[in-house]
Formats: structure tokens, C-alpha cells, sequence
């Protein structure tokens, strides 16, 4: 790995990698992944995070990181199809902390048979 702290918290969705992934593709695995972590984060003793903040803060340092290595990248590189792998990842990342709440929404139906179960009176 490379060590960044930034970029090692998407190390569980590089093991799950799904190559070619749309943005409804990507917006699904990265919240999942991320409430997962929360998961884990509040039966370690942890305060989770489920309103996404700290997600939305995540992509936004994500921008940082792809601005720096889009540079270096540009100027070590003779083409720019490298450069442009980088700009594709970072059109996601500045995309995601406004698009988060209303593609959840938008894959809401799916959960739908969840949902219903999970309100249910019989439930328990």
C-alpha cells in the first residue's frame, strides 16, 4: 500500500473492486463500505456516524489528494491518458458530497422489502 491515511480507508472497496462501475455503482459501495466501518466503529465502543458527514469530509480531501496526484502524474507523463484516469476518479469524488443524500434516495426502493420487514409489528 502506499500508506496515505486518506486513501487506505477505501481499501475495503479496492478488495471489492468493481471494474467499470457507474456512479449509481460506486455511490452504493462506497456508502455501504462506509456504514459498514460505522458498524464496526459503534460495536467497537465508537460513536458511528450514520448521517454521512464524515463520509462527505472524506470526499472532500479526496479532491486534494487527486488535485496533487494529478500534478505529479502530469509531470512525469508524456500523454495524458494517465492524467485522465485521475480526473475521472476526481469528477467522482467532488461529485459525491452533493449527490450522497439524493442517489440514496434514488436507491431507496430497493430497499424497500427491508423496510417493510424490519417496521413490521411481528418483527421480534
Amino acid at each position: 500500500g502506499s500508506g496515505c491515511p486518506h486513501t487506505a480507508l477505501f481499501k475495503p472497496m479496492a478488495r471489492f473492486h468493481l471494474p467499470l462501475a457507474n456512479e449509481e455503482e460506486t455511490i452504493f459501495r462506497a456508502t455501504a463500505t462506509y456504514m459498514l466501518a460505522q458498524y464496526f466503529v459503534r460495536t467497537g465502543g465508537g460513536e458511528a456516524d450514520f448521517n454521512l458527514e464524515k463520509l462527505r469530509d472524506l470526499y472532500r480531501t479526496i479532491q486534494e489528494v487527486n488535485q496533487a496526484m494529478a500534478t505529479r502524474v502530469r509531470s512525469g507523463s508524456k500523454t495524458d491518458s494517465s492524467v485522465n484516469a485521475i480526473v475521472l476518479l476526481d469528477m467522482y469524488a467532488k461529485a459525491m458530497p452533493y449527490v450522497i443524500r439524493q442517489s440514496l434516495e434514488e436507491l431507496r426502493y430497493l430497499f424497500e422489502p427491508f423496510l417493510n420487514i424490519l417496521d413490521s409489528p411481528e418483527k421480534a
